[in-house]
């Protein structure tokens, strides 16, 4: 019976690690998650003071600002939904790495920050200790009671605090052949499309690995198969709520006041989480099986 009840556990084992990692994430393995995002961000010199959102962007420049998922989607069905108990959200800083001219387009490419502090006035907040060298963007995962809610209007310094209250869940950075461009219109209402190719660097997500993705837009970028863990696309603008925004619509700041950020953008970005190799796993499992099986014999002799 001993015999029996041990390869019983052992061949559950193999079954739990096989499905251990869907069960402990929000993610799906084997399928495309596509995440559904709004982000705030300001552009910054390379000191970390604050520009104006018509200034012309120059190289050593930063843009950085808050991030907030608002579902992650497989294949049409929502496996995420932020809400007040469950939310992911985090912060993100890119370096202006050069500007350049594609087909007369303006090309910014973007790479990993180098400051870590960044300010309107005397409101300034922090990359420390939530952005290490070599990452871009960091997510934090909140859910149950007490999970604070994204904003983007209070002061900068709030809205990050809120934004990066969580549990690290994962960072993504520039590594390999990764990579982040854009393509801004400038003047008085910038507006544009911006893409990019990232790398995990800190994985708690409760997924093993990601298979890469290709990018069909990473052909400006000298690539045809550059692989990457996350793929994303997005439109950016000026923010409605922000101070610039208001101004050109003529609409006054509420009394609440304006938005910190004068930029927003949104989605999309997909990643999509390997299926565990079967075979080692399940050779894992049944060797802990065979150990419980045999290891009576053994200490009897």
């Amino acid at each position: 019976m001993k015999r029996v009840v041990a390869i019983v556990a052992g061949t559950m084992l193999s079954v739990g690690l096989l499905t251990s990692p869907a069960s402990a994430s929000i993610l799906v393995v084997g399928s495309d998650n596509d995440f559904f995002f709004n982000n705030f961000e300001n552009l910054f010199d390379s000191s970390g003071h604050w520009k104006a959102p018509s200034s012309a962007p120059v190289v050593g420049d930063h843009l950085a600002g808050i991030i907030n998922i608002q579902n992650i989607d497989v294949e049409g069905t929502t496996h995420f939904f932020a809400g007040p108990t469950s939310q992911l959200t985090g912060i993100f800083a890119q370096r202006i790495l050069d500007i350049s001219s594609h087909g007369g387009i303006t090309h910014l490419t973007l790479g990993n920050p180098t400051l870590t502090s960044y300010c309107r006035g005397a409101d300034c907040f922090s990359t420390v200790g939530l952005l290490s060298p070599g990452e871009m963007f960091a997510l934090y995962l909140q859910q149950g009671g007490g999970t604070t809610v994204f904003e983007s209007n209070g002061t900068m310094l709030d809205d990050v605090s809120k934004a990066t209250d969580g549990s690290l869940w994962v960072t993504l950075g520039i590594n390999g052949d990764a990579f982040v461009y854009s393509h801004p219109i400038l003047g008085v209402n910038p507006e544009g499309l911006a893409f990019g190719g990232l790398n995990v660097i800190q994985n708690n997500t409760g997924v093993t690995t990601f298979q890469g993705i290709n990018d069909p837009n990473e052909t400006e970028v000298g690539g045809t198969t550059v692989l990457t863990d996350l793929v994303v696309s997005s439109e950016f603008e000026l923010n409605p709520n922000g101070f610039a925004g208001r101004a050109l619509a003529k609409r006054p700041c509420p009394t609440s006041g304006c938005s910190p950020w004068e930029f927003r953008s949104n989605d999309p970005a997909t990643v999509h989480p390997a299926i565990p190799e079967v075979s080692s796993l399940w050779l894992l499992g049944l060797g802990f099986g065979t150990i419980g099986a045999f290891g009576r014999r053994k200490w009897l002799g």
